[in-house]
């Protein structure tokens, strides 16, 4: 099963836009030598700095959840035509849970945690908890009800199946 978060980016789109529009005043500011050059080309450069990050990050960089048939979560950066896996979590009932935002904060503070979500301000946001490693790991995902439900079904499923195999 795969999932794709939404494509609307209008946040990302916005704030860089502003950025690029702030940095490029300090620039006309620089032509006319209005005074603090040293301090108006440190804010050009810091502008435009976060501008690039967040045009990278969060407008032309998207994510894809999938679930495979081997009871493994993938996660997926896709950059144009690009594909690079970057998690490949296996499901299991062992200390997982599927968390909505209010959930997320109460849970406690995770060892390690990862935000795959595509957007700057997501509407709705996942939260997988697990344990790997002796360490309590938090995986955000961007995603509404559907993934929510198919991630708790896949750990009822594959954490059974792992607990056969061990038992």
């Amino acid at each position: 099963m795969e999932f794709k978060p939404s494509k609307i980016k209008r946040d990302g789109i916005i704030i860089t836009f502003v950025l690029f529009i702030s940095a490029f005043i300090f620039y006309i500011l620089l032509a006319f030598d209005v005074g603090f050059s040293i301090v108006n080309q440190i804010g050009m450069v810091v502008l435009f700095a976060c501008a690039i990050i967040i045009l990278i990050r969060f407008v032309l960089v998207d994510f894809v959840y999938k679930i495979n048939e081997d009871g493994y979560l993938t996660i997926h950066r896709v950059y144009g035509r690009n594909s690079k896996m970057l998690a490949d979590i296996k499901i299991s009932s062992d200390d997982s849970a599927v968390l909505g935002k209010s959930e997320i904060d109460k849970r406690g503070k995770p060892d390690v945690k990862e935000n795959f979500a595509s957007s700057m301000f997501p509407q709705s946001v996942i939260g997988y908890y697990f344990m790997s490693g002796g360490k309590r790991h938090l995986v955000i995902l961007e995603g509404g009800r559907d993934l929510f439900e198919v991630l708790e079904e896949a750990i009822e499923k594959y954490g059974k199946n792992d607990s056969e195999e061990n038992g």
